[in-house]
């Protein structure tokens, strides 16, 4: 099963911008990526009110009126900079972004430490899985049969070996091993909207990803954080 995912990208700088399109407003942030430690600093944000009706339920009604308040709210997160920042992820909100968290346990039938390809095979029946059952609910949601859909955040949440959590388990060994993955799907009509948009903005998509994930990747990025006693820019 050929599942529809986004091209991969040239290399990305270490600058670059996200954008969220509301119904109401278009909210841009601009990133700065520390190439020694890896962390991501904003350095500017930006927002601009979109015409009523030109955005419904997080589906681009009107793209010339989006691309507007977009090219607004960009202006103000980067008018600090001289450079032009080309490189932008888009977030997907919860209207159009149904995630999911799908979980597979497999028996080994070998001895010897996991190896990378046995978890390969099992996120990918998790991921077809989880394609299929998002293809039924947004199916069953809007009565469109014919809707198409895209996977656009896929990550781990979990792997246990023997029923225990590991975080590396390529240096563990067990007779079983369960993974567990969030996966969030949006309709394919939208991310070709986003892909219209970034042409029009003269921009490269690194992702498009769900909003909620990154929230709740981002709040608990900040309780570890803050128990390690770090700030958090």
């Amino acid at each position: 099963m050929n599942l529809p995912f986004l091209k991969k990208t040239s290399k990305p700088s270490n600058k670059f911008l996200t954008l969220d399109i509301g119904s109401e407003a278009v909210n841009c942030m601009a990133f700065y990526v520390d190439p020694q430690t890896g962390v991501a600093k904003i350095i500017g944000a930006g927002d601009r009110m979109i015409e009523t009706g030109a955005v419904r339920a997080g589906h681009i009604v009107d793209i010339e009126k989006v691309e507007e308040a977009a090219r607004d709210a960009i202006h103000i997160a980067t008018e600090d900079f001289e450079e032009h920042i080309s490189d932008i992820i888009f977030g997907v909100s919860g209207d159009l972004a149904l995630g999911l968290i799908t979980t597979a346990k497999s028996a080994r039938g070998r001895a010897g430490p996991i190896q990378p390809k046995e978890l390969e095979l099992i996120e990918q029946k998790i991921i077809e899985n989880a394609f299929i059952q998002a293809r039924n609910e947004i199916m069953e949601f809007t009565g469109n049969t014919e809707v198409e859909i895209e996977p656009v955040t896929i990550s781990t949440v979990y792997t246990k070996i023997n029923g225990h959590l590991v975080k590396n388990p390529y240096t563990s060994e067990g007779d079983t091993v369960e993974l567990a993955v969030f996966t969030a799907f949006t309709p394919t009509y939208h991310v070709k909207a986003l892909q219209k948009l970034a042409k029009k903005l003269h921009l490269n998509i690194l992702a498009i990803g769900s909003t909620m994930f990154s929230l709740v990747n981002y709040n608990g990025c900040r309780e570890r954080l803050h128990r390690r006693g770090c700030g958090f820019r």
